[in-house]
């Protein structure tokens, strides 16, 4: 019996499983199939993805890497490698909130001093207030800073992995590192670099959308709070307290998307 799916396009809500299999409209490519329907996703033949159903994307013997032979020890690896990382990203993002409370909670201070004094800028001094709020915003910087070197470390790891298994992605591994540190196209390129780590279709996805939305919102609320130093001290403390809460959601909804990048390339390094 044939499971290949029949044609592009086409709709099997009891289909066979996700997987790679001949693409319908070109027999030198595979084509990702998520369960239901044909995905945008391709691969070219003689790279066979590395994938749960066997070479060429057939369902067949599973634990298969491209057409011949089995996965070899760098693969395995590279998986444990990972899962290393993705250990100490998952702490580091343990402390992120506090690292974000204190920079919220020091901007808040700094800028309402700068609105109590608006009228007498000119002879604004530094007073031990500020400076304890300015060495304080120093010190989370530097642990911010930390957080984030472990954590994009995982990522080009989480890259490189995605890239050998041949799940399909906009960017290089390259680029999912560079990406975040060129305005404004920082606002899309990891996102996109995030959704490659996972292949078409995994339910993991679900989760880098919803960690890539706290994030975007934890940037945003760095500005509120900015802009509520200059309204009523309770306005102050409410920006502050509700950027923390969600500078909090974004953290664990990274580790929630860790594990599921690291769960999924240990099943496709599995063959299972």
């Amino acid at each position: 019996m044939d499971d290949t799916p029949a044609s592009f396009g086409s709709v099997a809500p009891d289909g066979p499983e996700p997987g790679w299999y001949n693409d319908p409209a070109d027999p030198a490519r595979l084509r990702w199939w998520d369960g239901r329907a044909w995905t945008g996703a391709t691969a070219v033949r003689d790279h066979a993805p590395y994938g749960p159903y066997g070479s060429h994307g057939q369902l067949g013997s599973r634990g298969t890497y491209g057409p011949f032979g089995t996965r070899s020890a760098p693969e395995r690896s590279s998986v444990e490698g990972m899962r290393l990382l993705a250990r100490r990203a998952r702490l580091a993002l343990a402390v992120a909130p506090v690292g974000f409370a204190v920079q919220f909670a020091a901007s808040a201070s700094q800028f309402r001093r700068i609105a109590d004094s608006w009228n007498d800028l000119d002879t604004l001094d530094a007073s031990s207030s500020s400076t304890a709020a300015s060495a304080a915003s120093q010190l989370a910087g530097a642990v911010m800073i930390g957080v984030y070197v472990v954590f994009l470390m995982w990522f080009f790891n989480a890259a490189t992995g995605a890239q050998a298994l041949h799940i399909p992605s906009r960017r290089s591994p390259g680029w999912a590192i560079g990406g975040w540190f060129i305005p404004i196209v920082n606002l899309w390129f990891p996102y996109q670099s995030a959704k490659g780590l996972l292949p078409p279709g995994d339910p993991g996805l679900t989760l880098v959308k919803r960690w890539w939305a706290w994030w975007i919102a934890t940037q945003i609320m760095g500005f509120v709070v900015i802009g509520t130093a200059f309204g009523p001290r309770w306005l102050v403390a409410v920006g502050t307290t509700v950027a923390v809460g969600v500078a909090t959601v974004a953290a664990w909804a990274a580790r929630a998307m860790i594990d599921s990048v690291v769960d999924a390339h240990a099943r496709l390094a599995r063959g299972t």
